[in-house]
């Protein structure tokens, strides 16, 4: 009874009155107006479109009517860009447009397309106005837009956009036929890659593959050359897994394989081609290009001990053996002589074994201290009498003093030494354990320090890397290391786990990748007519992400900057206009506000190859994909339907709904209506 009267309470208040106040008010304007109806009836007028409003809103009136149409316009999208017109199917696309059979009371609508979109009369002699690029993507999603009942896109399906036009037509609920224009049985002969490591060595010779990818040409002699090399060889008929039978030809692969000589350090340009053979689609897809970063041939080495101990000779043979390691001795045989480095020369990475500054010349340390931070790396390894003194205790790891533990330490790899490949390959079950430990204070603390190894319970610091001024260095808490040189189970030609962990971590410190700012293309070599994006990896003196910076891109010496947009974590990044071929070097100055922090610079190749004549022929797995995820059909541009062929064409959804209550507008008209009502009636004395 209770929820019955609460429930009838609320009809009163909230339904009934409301209706009730607005007849009372409706009554109450018309009676108003009773004599004055002849004189001024517009005032009565008014006075009932407050009052309807009034009501509107009192009652929370809501007015909803839902509908449906079903057009009669299909849009005709045709492609007009470079990759239909060099094989030609352009004029299919033209004989198909015409053929395409319709249903009396359709109406046709066509657009041309490339790059851009354009509506024309007729697809004879029409071109896209923008052919650099197909954006089929963007061609579809403008005709969804204006609403037809169908879509009929004839296309070679070779779509180069940023936008997948098989989500575009599956979000659109718009059936869309197409039609696949491209010749059956072409002949080509395409570059599709080159296989090469990413990082070489100057003076290494590496193998590198070349990709073929043919048609129609099986069993015929090409001569194809990796950039001074080259060779003749006949393509072979095997099949690859894109074989496309269905449209009466099939796609073949070879992979060829070189040997390149890298001569100098630095950036290097690889590039595969082969000659064009007689009767091609397509003679500009014949070669291709990538940048290989050569890195300087070898590493010039170090050694400094003047405590020398029975560990010496495995450790300096363990860094002779790598050819990539120029090894400079420069000990004292005798605890306490004087230290010769005069032999050393420049050096990239010092080893420090086991040293003490105690009754040496201090100048000969400075000067080891100076050129670390200068650039240098240095591999800093404790033994039973480092006594490291006050000036190379600013090498150490949070400059901390050394604290001597005894025992037997295992040492255990980290998160991050599973990430360095040389260190993950060592088995640590295996190893010798450290007898003894020389801990630095600091070692476990400061965000720039990265621990490679632990040992003991509670785990002590053994390994751990950080920075040093412009170098690198590594302080190597356990001895003795040079134990790991031998064992029973080291396998014969196989590096041990001594020789394995200097080398990789010499060329760790070798390697100038402490630069604050590192500028790099989003890939080696782009095609003519693609956009270029650069991108910029900043980090702060501490080993942080280096935030709220600005940076300006400047490209062969042009004297406009392009301003790079921050993309978080300490990466910035910028999209190029099209650039010509050939190789383009950009440079990024970082500043903040009015000063500048540094630059840095880089380099990429673009390649005459054009990007939209990256790919031609008939796409018959798009255009398919297309059709199938919209609810319409595929047709070849020669096997369209007969006549009486019914497209399905699209029902779309129409509606309003008015709510005045929610509707800012309705309380401003009311406004306006009642403020012109009452001045109306004031002026003709009806107050």
């Amino acid at each position: 009874v209770r929820s019955w009267g609460l429930g009838f309470e609320h009809l009163v208040f909230h339904t009934v009155m409301p209706i009730v106040i607005s007849a009372v008010l409706l009554v109450l304007a018309i009676l108003v107006y009773v004599r004055h109806l002849r004189t001024a009836w517009w005032l009565l007028v008014l006075r009932l479109i407050v009052v309807l409003l009034l009501a509107g809103v009192l009652v929370d009136a809501v007015i909803s009517h839902e509908w449906s149409v079903r057009p009669r316009r299909v849009v005709m999208l045709v492609d007009r860009s470079q990759s239909m017109e060099v094989v030609g199917a352009d004029t299919m696309a033209q004989t198909a447009v015409e053929g395409f059979p319709l249903p009396e009371g359709i109406r046709r609508e066509c657009w041309v397309f490339g790059d851009s979109m354009e509506r024309v009369q007729g697809v004879k002699g029409s071109r896209g106005q923008g052919d650099t690029r197909t954006r089929v993507g963007k061609a579809l999603r403008i005709a969804v837009r204006t609403e037809p009942g169908a879509i009929v896109i004839f296309s070679d399906g070779q779509d180069n956009g940023e936008l997948d036009p098989v989500d575009i037509v599956r979000e659109a609920g718009i059936p869309v036929y197409t039609v696949g224009c491209g010749p059956v049985g072409f002949r080509n002969l395409e570059v599709t890659g080159i296989t090469a490591p990413a990082v070489v060595y100057a003076g290494d010779t590496v193998g590198v593959y070349g990709r073929l990818r043919y048609c129609g040409m099986q069993g015929e002699e090409i001569k194809a050359r990796m950039n001074r090399g080259f060779k003749k060889v006949v393509l072979r008929d095997e099949k690859a897994e894109s074989e496309r039978s269905r449209d009466r030809y099939s796609i073949a692969e070879q992979e060829l394989f070189f040997r390149v000589l890298f001569r100098n350090p630095g950036r290097q340009l690889v590039r595969f081609s082969v000659d064009s053979l007689p009767g091609e689609s397509d003679y500009s897809d014949n070669q291709h290009e990538i940048v290989v970063d050569v890195r300087p041939t070898r590493i010039r080495v170090a050694y400094v001990t003047n405590r020398p101990g029975p560990g010496v000779r495995f450790m300096t043979r363990a860094l002779a053996q790598e050819p990539r390691i120029e090894l400079k001795k420069a000990m004292a045989l005798v605890p306490g002589a004087r230290l010769r480095t005069g032999e050393a020369g420049p050096t990239d990475v010092f080893v420090l074994d086991g040293v003490s500054t105690t009754g040496t010349d201090a100048q000969v340390w400075e000067n080891i201290v100076q050129q670390v931070r200068d650039g240098a790396g240095i591999l800093i390894l404790a033994g039973p009498d480092f006594r490291p003194g006050k000036i190379l205790q600013e090498l150490l790891p949070g400059k901390g003093e050394v604290r001597s533990r005894s025992g037997s330490f295992p040492p255990r790899p980290t998160s991050a030494a599973r990430l360095l490949s040389w260190l993950a390959e060592i088995d640590y079950d295996e190893v010798r354990p450290f007898t003894d430990v020389h801990e630095s204070v600091g070692a476990k603390g400061g965000a720039s320090l990265q621990v490679w190894l632990t040992a003991g319970d509670p785990a002590v610091p053994v390994v751990v890397a950080y920075r040093v001024g412009k170098g690198k260095a590594v302080y190597v808490a356990g001895h003795p290391i040079w134990r790991w040189g031998f064992g029973p189970d080291i396998a014969a030609g196989k590096p041990s786990p001594l020789e394995t962990f200097l080398n990789g971590t010499v060329r760790y410190l070798a390697e100038k990748d402490a630069d604050n700012f590192r500028l790099e293309p989003d890939k080696a070599a782009f095609l003519l007519g693609e956009p270029v994006r650069l991108k910029m990896r900043a980090r702060a003196p501490d080993g942080k992400a280096w935030t709220g910076l600005d940076v300006a891109v400047v490209v062969d010496s042009a004297e406009s900057q392009v301003p790079m947009r921050e993309k978080g974590g300490g990466v910035y990044e910028v999209d190029l206009p099209v650039l010509g071929p050939g190789t383009h070097y950009a440079t990024a100055s970082v500043s903040i506000g009015d000063s500048v922090l540094g630059k840095t610079r880089t380099s990429f190749v673009v390649s005459e190859r054009e990007i939209e004549l990256a790919e031609t022929g008939l796409n018959r797995e798009l255009m398919a994909s297309i059709a199938e995820a919209s609810g319409g059909m595929f047709f070849r541009w020669d096997s369209l339907p007969g006549q009486g062929f019914e497209p399905a064409l699209a029902t779309i959804k129409r509606g309003f709904h008015f709510e005045p209550r929610r509707t800012p507008w309705v309380y401003v008209l009311l406004a306006l209506v009642a403020g012109a009502e009452w001045f109306l009636r004031r002026r003709r004395g009806l107050m």
